[in-house]
């Protein structure tokens, strides 16, 4: 950043701020990815997701529920389950299952003749 001014302004966090016309309630896109996460990923899933709904199990898994803006379209979502190779399973929604199934398959294709 150049040419910054200080002002004597002072933020407040708690302003409302005014919805526009023609601007969508975003809540209404946002589904609860669930993901069951393995002993092996779990310190990965942990640093990516701290503050998310997270249920251990004795096998030393885990099922993590994510509230996301429509994960159907968040390429970053998908770029860090992908990160967890097979130690992470999407379980909801299911078409985001199909989504990442497409990108290992187009990866694998890449790698055909080797």
């Amino acid at each position: 950043m150049m040419n910054l001014l200080l002002t004597q302004d002072i933020f407040h966090s708690q302003h409302e701020v005014p919805i526009e016309a023609g601007c969508s309630n975003r809540s209404d896109q946002v589904e609860e990815v669930v993901i069951r996460v393995g002993p092996e990923a779990l310190a990965e899933a942990l640093d990516q997701f701290h503050q998310v709904d997270k249920e251990f199990h004795t096998d030393e898994s885990m099922t993590m529920r994510i509230p996301v803006y429509e994960p159907l379209e968040a390429r970053w979502l998908w770029s860090i389950l992908l990160s967890f190779g097979s130690g992470a399973e999407v379980l909801e929604p299911l078409a985001l299952r199909g989504i990442l199934k497409k990108q290992l398959q187009n990866t694998l294709n890449l790698y055909e003749e080797v």
